[in-house]
């Protein structure tokens, strides 16, 4: 398997576990009123509109950390599957100042799923456009931190 698409596969991997755990966590710590029908949206949107900001803030902060985490993992797996491979192009200095693409993607897909999500269950506006720079940042953040010298 090439080299990005493994690394691009394994930070959407992380970048989901990370995240759905964070999200359980939070359900556990701000609960929704009991009786809520989940297949029932309208219930869902006002369950959700009565969240605290806490909530909100606490999954803008699950939602950094995990696309830091999705950084980390995409660089390391990209630069350690371009070793194993002997693949002489990735190890080059011009490549390696591109493989910004795996953690950038992933983060993208994250962002628009949040934002997909976030728009769907009517959340804060601000929450909403919170998302684009929490997803992305941290992700470029962490590429930067693990392509160090």
């Amino acid at each position: 398997m090439k080299p990005r698409i493994l690394s691009i596969i394994t930070g959407l991997l992380t970048g989901f576990l990370l995240i759905s755990s964070g999200e359980y966590l939070t359900g556990k710590l701000f609960p929704l009123p009991k009786g809520i029908n989940f297949s029932n949206k309208a219930e869902l949107i006002a369950a959700a509109n009565k969240m605290p900001a806490t909530a909100f803030l606490l999954l803008l902060a699950i939602y950094g950390f995990a696309s830091f985490a999705v950084g980390l993992t995409t660089t390391l797996v990209l630069k350690r599957a371009s070793v194993a491979n002997n693949d002489m192009e990735s190890r080059n200095e011009k490549a390696l100042s591109t493989s910004w693409r795996p953690a950038i993607i992933c983060s993208l897909v994250f962002t628009l799923g949040g934002i997909i999500n976030a728009t769907a269950l009517n959340h804060p506006l601000w929450f909403v456009l919170a998302n684009v720079p929490v997803y992305v940042l941290p992700s470029y953040l962490g590429y930067i931190l693990m392509n160090r010298k």
